[in-house]
């Protein structure tokens, strides 16, 4: 049976608030002992629909941790909300650029324009090993070498991506391409649809080749 809380709102990844009347809460059985005014249930595999504010799970995969005096409730994923079921394992493994740009997503994109931007690095990543370096505001740079840096827009809720390489030479593209500097492309990301395009432009970037000292050029 699939349970719908209305009137959620997402407070982390992974986290989110809602109101369930306590008595309501007993069909998940009943904590050891009650505290507090706040309820809390563990999760695994729920769904949100953030236009509509709505989180879904299974009945069988509630967890009721506390029930408290009002009806303030959180809801916690069991795997923390973690992008397209990556591990945390993977997760821990990751640079400490990559996590804060993750951070960064989370913070300040919502829906689908969040799961593009932890999609594409995801995908990135599993060709292209390396660190983002976060350099002012919500830019950063790929390092070792920079053959691509992104820019996380809260305001028009995307990513600004720049990769090396002539417009002229990722041509025909579905994305509009401009000119960013002297050799360098920018497109934007919104959704998942984008995803695959976005993906070729990055691995047909210009890598930088290592010199004789062992140092990227």
């Amino acid at each position: 049976m699939q349970i719908v809380f209305p009137d959620s709102h997402e407070a982390s990844q992974g986290i989110w608030i809602t109101r369930v009347l306590p008595h309501h809460l007993t069909m998940f059985g009943s904590p050891s002992i009650p505290k507090g005014k706040t309820s809390v249930l563990m999760v695994i595999k729920p769904r949100f629909d953030e236009e509509k504010e709505e989180l879904a799970v299974q009945a069988e995969q509630v967890l009721l941790l506390n029930v408290g005096t009002t009806a303030r409730t959180i809801v916690i994923d069991v795997d923390g909300g973690t992008a397209l079921g990556e591990s945390v394992d993977a997760l821990a493994a990751q640079g400490p650029g990559d996590k804060d740009f993750r951070y960064l997503v989370d913070v300040h994109l919502k829906g689908e324009a969040r799961e593009a931007a932890h999609t594409l690095l995801t995908k990135v990543r599993e060709v292209s090993p390396g660190d983002l370096k976060r350099g002012e505001r919500n830019n950063f740079s790929n390092t070792p070498d920079n053959f691509w840096y992104v820019i996380v827009q809260p305001r028009v809720q995307a990513l600004s991506v720049t990769v090396r390489g002539e417009a002229e030479s990722f041509m025909p593209s579905t994305l509009t391409l401009v000119t960013d500097r002297p050799g360098f492309t920018r497109f934007q990301l919104r959704g998942l649809n984008e995803i695959e395009e976005a993906l070729r432009l990055i691995n047909s970037s210009t890598r930088s080749k290592r010199s004789k000292l062992g140092k990227y050029t």
